[in-house]
């Protein structure tokens, strides 16, 4: 079953609905599962989020309009569940923080990560942070390049982006260089 079809079934009702949110797991659900383990969630993490991806996917479904690919309309979709639960941990991490850890953070928080016995750590420290900026700030070129680094090829990486190769191809491009201030910086630590 093509996944055109698939949205097409979930967007009836009835049995031919539920044969195609069961279709949707047994295609996508495993794929999903691995891209929300290898951004860092653990697997019970990375279920309840594949859980509401398919159900956002089966909400929305009646509301495709077959802009793109419905390939990319549905890893958008996970890409975009994912990115809300990260958000929401961030908050509720952010929430424990009491105020003298946060007058700590604030005042500088370059001394909480930088160890000078350790300058590698430093660097590492230094470009996860500037990464973490650049997701914050620019979430899709983040995504675009994080899929460059998981080695997937550059017609999967359009079909995720519903772009074309040629446009994905400037896409990439352009997105190394937005990247660069976020992380240039950290070059000071291997000086060190």
């Amino acid at each position: 079953m093509t996944d055109e079809k698939i949205v097409f079934d979930l967007a009836a009702s009835g049995p031919q609905q539920t044969a195609a949110l069961r279709r949707l797991y047994q295609e996508k659900g495993r794929e999903f599962g691995r891209f929300f383990v290898a951004k860092g969630l653990s697997h019970a993490d990375a279920d309840d989020v594949l859980q509401e991806t398919m159900l956002k996917v089966l909400k929305q479904a009646a509301s495709f309009r077959g802009e793109g690919t419905v390939t990319a309309w549905l890893w958008q979709i996970a890409r975009n569940t994912l990115i809300d639960h990260q958000r929401q941990k961030m908050r509720n991490t952010e929430d424990t923080l009491d105020d003298t850890q946060w007058l700590v953070a604030e005042a500088n928080p370059a001394m909480q990560t930088i160890d000078p016995l350790r300058p590698a750590k430093a660097v590492d420290d230094c470009v996860t942070k500037g990464l973490a900026k650049f997701a914050k700030k620019e979430p899709d070129r983040a995504y675009a390049l994080e899929l460059v680094v998981e080695g997937v090829d550059g017609k999967e990486i359009a079909d995720r982006l519903g772009r074309t190769e040629t446009a994905t191809r400037q896409y990439l491009t352009q997105s190394r260089k937005h990247i660069a201030p976020f992380i240039e910086h950290c070059l000071q630590f291997l000086a060190a």
